[in-house]
């Protein structure tokens, strides 16, 4: 009886770890930002995935001429119209560079520290922003919904998905309203 008391317990130990884990990992990168540390940064978030779903984004913007919100996450809404074949992939390279170039630890955290209101925030919320959703939407996938100061209402708030990466919890996508884009580039 003891025995299979001690398996029972160590399930459940493992199952609250488990569960445990995004939460564990928010807070860190809630921490990471708050501090502006591009090193743990570089370590909480996968970059390259991080990048290649902005680049997807943008591209498939382009290429229809109207960002919106899917299931899958807010998108962008793209001023122009639609360009043809050779100008969308055209732009979509230099949108691809210009990703490369900017979405980096470094630039994250001076984005944060831009978003950030004037009183420093305590407590269990990522910095400067309010948490909307934090779940799991499969056994190896969380999201998190977050909203920014100073973001409007109807404005399509920042959705970020963490998934288990070499034994870690790391954020792998991100999608980024142009409203948050915008409100970004006007307090910088």
């Amino acid at each position: 009886m003891t025995g299979k008391r001690s398996v029972v317990t160590a399930i459940v130990a493992i199952l609250a770890a488990y569960v445990a884990m995004p939460y564990v990992t928010l807070w860190q990168l809630a921490d990471a930002l708050e501090r502006g540390d591009p090193g743990k940064l570089a370590a909480l978030i996968d970059w390259d995935s991080v990048r290649t779903g902005l680049k997807t984004d943008i591209s498939e913007g382009i290429v229809s001429g109207d960002f919106h919100t899917t299931d899958a996450g807010p998108t962008t809404r793209l001023a122009s119209s639609t360009l043809p074949p050779f100008g969308a992939s055209f732009v979509s390279g230099i949108a691809g560079s210009v990703v490369d170039r900017e979405v980096t630890p470094q630039h994250l955290a001076a984005m944060m520290r831009a978003l950030a209101p004037d009183e420093k925030q305590t407590g269990f919320a990522l910095p400067f922003m309010g948490v909307q959703h934090a779940f799991f939407d499969g056994p190896s996938s969380f999201i998190l919904t977050v909203r920014c100061p100073g973001q409007a209402a109807d404005d399509q708030p920042l959705r970020v998905r963490l998934a288990i990466r070499d034994g870690e919890w790391k954020v792998v996508r991100a999608w980024v309203s142009q409203d948050l884009v915008d409100l970004a580039n006007s307090r910088t």
